[in-house]
């Protein structure tokens, strides 16, 4: 099936591509690794070869990930910086998605969204990126403690990646209601 892929490789009229604006040290670089090593082969299947070409599921699934971790929840919002960011142009390919294709795409796949995010919190410990705990944040400051005692076991990892899905379920029925 044909797909509306990544074209912010491709060089421009002054020999310089989206990718060579974004920094080395940018997160985006992680999202596009972490994306690219991922199946989503759920998600092709479910669109037709008839009508309109869609967009990679690839590109939209990281786009909105990087969103949701830096603050950037509602499709409006989403629509207007894949226009004037260049890390949000990079991470959807320079399609520009706008926010009813955001709405339909998390509409159609909500199930597939949810495999995907625990995946994504797996593939992340696995790779020693992420720890899994409880943060609070109301302006104290204290010493971490990074202790290889307290590295988390794989029990509590399962009920916490249970955690997390629930939680994506209830943000992203927040997220439907604010668009």
């Amino acid at each position: 099936m044909k797909l509306l892929r990544d074209t912010t490789e491709q060089k421009s009229l002054f020999n310089f591509s989206y990718r060579d604006l974004i920094e080395l040290d940018s997160d985006v670089w992680l999202y596009l690794d972490l994306f690219d090593s991922l199946d989503f082969s759920d998600f092709e299947s479910v669109y037709s070869t008839k009508g309109q070409v869609p967009i990679d599921p690839n590109l939209m699934i990281r786009t909105i990930f990087y969103g949701l971790t830096h603050g950037v929840v509602s499709g409006w919002k989403l629509e207007s910086v894949c226009r004037n960011d260049n890390r949000f142009i990079v991470l959807s390919g320079n399609r520009r998605p706008d926010k009813r294709t955001f709405h339909r795409f998390i509409e159609r796949h909500s199930e597939n969204i949810e495999k995907m995010f625990a995946q994504v919190v797996e593939l992340a410990v696995e790779m020693g990126l992420v720890n899994l705990g409880r943060v609070a944040i109301d302006g104290s400051r204290f010493k971490g403690n990074t202790s290889t005692s307290h590295s988390m076991k794989y029990g509590k990892m399962v009920r916490a990646i249970d955690h997390i899905e629930n939680e994506l379920k209830v943000l992203r029925k927040e997220l439907l209601h604010l668009q």
